[in-house]
This record gives C-alpha cells, structure tokens and sequence, in this order.
C-alpha cells in the first residue's frame, strides 16, 4: 500500500532498540554513520544529522545539502524538520507513539516527526555529520506538484494535531531552502 506502509512494516518487524530507515536508492555517506547513531543515542529517544542529495546521473556532485543543525523544536509550526533519513529513534517512542499514518500521501514523514517531536515532545539530538546520500528525483523531490501535494499534507498534518498554521508560515521553509543552497554555494554553513 505505497512507500509508508512499507517502513510500517520495517518497523514491525524491527527486533533492534533504535530504528532508522534508509531508502532503496539513498546510502549511507560514510562507514560509520551507525556506530556513531549507536554511541549517541545513549540519554535521548531520537538523533538526527544531515543529508545531501545528488543527481542520479552523478552520485559524487552534491545538488543540495540538507543540515538539521539549526532544527529547534518550535520550527516544525514553520515546516520545518529535522532530515527524515537521518533519523534514529528508538523502537519504543513507535510502539507507543506510532509508525507513519497512511492517510498523508507524500508528508507521512513530516506528520510523523511533529507527532513525535512537537505533539509528544521526545527527547532528541543532532549529531552533527552527514548520514545519507540521497538521489533527487522522489517522491518529495520531483517538482511543483510534489510541493503542493506536500503542502497539503503539513497543513492536515497541523489540523491533525489542533495546531494553528497556515499557507504563509508553510511558505517561510521555501525561502529558507533559498538561502541554505545559497550558503552551501558559498560553502558557508548554517
């Protein structure tokens, strides 16, 4: 029943204490990506880092990085979230809190992260590394019509959850994204 349901059932199936998901064509950055997830996880429920993505065609020239480190909690009223695949948390926050909701179509990631790291508060860490190479050309990186299909899920996902936000906090996380490429132009990190 699509790409959600799928990580559902990893996670089901997950006998391990901390889960992350790393998608058919994306790979990790480097070699110990886990080890450090493993050593950092220790005293929080959850840890993040950040990705990059790159064209298919190429997969050692970086199209955009995607940094996690300004991430606070209070930005997710913005859309903003930490990189869903860089994303480790332990088994039990699932059990208790919930995998994905396969109601949200392209954002399942986002409503679940705000559910998790907004709703119910978890505890979380950014490490600072890169932890996933990710190819553009998906679900939620092929267009216009992906963004407005991811649109439309953030703000069910707010209705969801009874928090207030609209069409112009939404659209604060474009302009963002502008200046984060800018500044990795600039190789200038934020």
């Amino acid at each position: 029943r699509g790409l959600y349901d799928a990580m559902n059932k990893g996670i089901a199936m997950a006998t391990g204490d901390v889960v992350g998901i790393l998608n058919s064509d994306d790979f990790y950055t480097s070699d110990d990506v886990l080890e450090r997830v493993a050593r950092e996880i220790d005293g929080v429920d959850a840890v993040y880092g950040d990705i990059h993505f790159v064209n298919p065609d190429n997969l050692t020239k970086c199209v955009r990085y995607y940094s996690s480190r300004s991430f606070r909690r209070w930005q997710m009223r913005l859309g903003f979230m930490p990189a869903h695949p860089s994303f480790y948390c332990r088994r039990h926050v699932y059990q208790s809190l919930g995998a994905f909701d396969l109601q949200f179509k392209v954002a399942a990631d986002f409503e679940q992260l705000l559910r998790l790291i907004y709703v119910n508060r978890i505890s979380t860490k950014y490490i600072p590394m890169d932890f996933v190479t990710m190819r553009t050309g998906g679900a939620s990186t092929s267009g216009l019509q992906s963004h407005k299909a991811i649109l439309r899920d953030h703000l069910r996902a707010y209705r969801k959850h009874h928090i207030r936000a609209n069409i112009a906090t939404e659209s604060i996380r474009y302009a963002y994204r502008i200046i984060q490429a800018v500044m990795y132009k600039l190789n200038i990190v934020i």
